[in-house]
């Protein structure tokens, strides 16, 4: 494809493109145009050589052939990622997208992950910091990082746990963290009248747990009810039986 010379929106998108790209314009209105790219010189030549002596040609494939679009497209797509997959979520893409998804769904994709990793390790070396101030608070205990994940936790030496039930404490602590979440429990007064606490926090939102060991209906709802309380938390619950497994529930 080609821009005849007068600017466009469409420009940086000239270039050398696979035959099997389908192209009719890149918008509405569009005064670019395409032209085939043939074989040419010596190649040219060769073909014709070997197709008159009865050689069948009709599967050559140039060594030449342009199999991938160019560079500027790729950078098109990544510059514009985020308009893409919302008009694709849509149903409205622009027809070069529509009809050569081969071509830019793995850029897509490639993106998305690059935004992934990012978002990955800003967690960790946001959770990092946080480490090392927990670790030189005297007020927080058994503070440790996972430096594979981002996992965090410390407990506030003020921190009560209930002699019978402080393990669903531990335990949830316990697997946030391997999960690569902050869970830091805090600390807890229980000398102020009608003054509730919460548990700690849960990657930076407040938390409750609340146990139903026999996962019936009426434990679980009672156990609901506990962490309900303060509808401004954000609620963890946790619910033992078996075998060890954790269920968040989220009030807005």
């Amino acid at each position: 494809m080609y821009q005849i010379i007068q600017h466009d929106i469409c420009d940086p998108l000239e270039g050398n493109y696979p035959k099997d790209f389908k192209w009719i314009g890149w918008h509405p209105q569009c005064l670019c145009a395409s032209v085939p790219i043939t074989i040419e010189g010596n190649e040219k030549r060769e073909f014709y050589r070997r197709m008159l002596a009865g050689e069948d040609m009709s599967n050559y494939v140039s060594p030449n052939a342009i199999t991938d679009v160019p560079e500027a497209y790729k950078q098109y797509v990544r510059e514009h990622i985020d308009e893409i997959v919302s008009a694709d979520l849509r149903g409205k893409l622009a027809w070069h997208f529509r009809d050569n998804r081969k071509y830019w769904e793995n850029i897509e994709l490639s993106k998305l992950v690059d935004k992934a990793s990012i978002a990955e390790d800003q967690h960790i070396e946001r959770n990092r910091a946080e480490y090392e101030r927990y670790k030189n608070d005297s007020n927080y205990k058994d503070v440790e990082f996972n430096e594979d994940n981002g996992g965090l936790r410390a407990t506030h030496i003020k921190h009560i746990f209930d002699k019978k039930k402080g393990w669903y404490e531990e335990e949830a602590q316990r697997i946030g963290f391997n999960e690569g979440h902050s869970v830091i429990l805090g600390k807890e007064d229980h000398t102020k009248y009608k003054v509730k606490n919460n548990e700690g926090f849960w990657d930076e939102m407040a938390m409750e747990t609340a146990g139903a060991e026999t996962c019936s209906s009426a434990n679980i709802r009672n156990a609901l009810k506990h962490c309900a309380k303060n509808l401004m938390y954000k609620l963890l619950l946790y619910f033992y039986q078996r075998n060890t497994t954790l269920m968040r529930y989220t009030k807005e």
